[in-house]
């Protein structure tokens, strides 16, 4: 995914090149700076430089910024959700904690407890 050019005269890696990556991979900008830095892609100076301004850079190259902006319904992967509900119920942690742990994923609970009384 990074161009021969960049790569072979270890020249530094363009902020074109790291959009591509993010779009195409759908993970964020710091995630793939520290993953660039942590191969020896980059230096903590270019780091540094592009660690700011994403959005405004996404869009001077035309790519859509959803993947930088905050977004409250994120969809979860994994079995977060599942095993917080295995450690509330193994009484592993409190009903505030797992109510925490839930709220974290978007999940939100009845405020009443008539409310409560319908749910599982």
């Amino acid at each position: 995914m990074i161009p021969l050019e960049e790569l072979k005269a270890r020249v530094e890696i363009s902020i074109q090149t790291i959009l591509k990556i993010e779009q195409y991979f759908t993970v964020s900008h710091q995630a793939t700076l520290y993953r660039l830095k942590s191969m020896g892609y980059i230096n903590s100076t270019v780091y540094d430089k592009y660690s700011t301004g994403i959005i405004n850079s996404a869009r001077a190259y035309g790519y859509p910024t959803a993947l930088y902006e905050f977004a409250p319904q994120q969809p979860v992967i994994g079995d977060y959700g599942v095993l917080a509900k295995e450690l509330f119920a193994s009484e592993a942690i409190s009903e505030s904690h797992y109510y925490e742990l839930m709220g974290a994923i978007g999940v939100k609970f009845p405020d009443t407890e008539e409310e409560n009384e319908n749910g599982y």
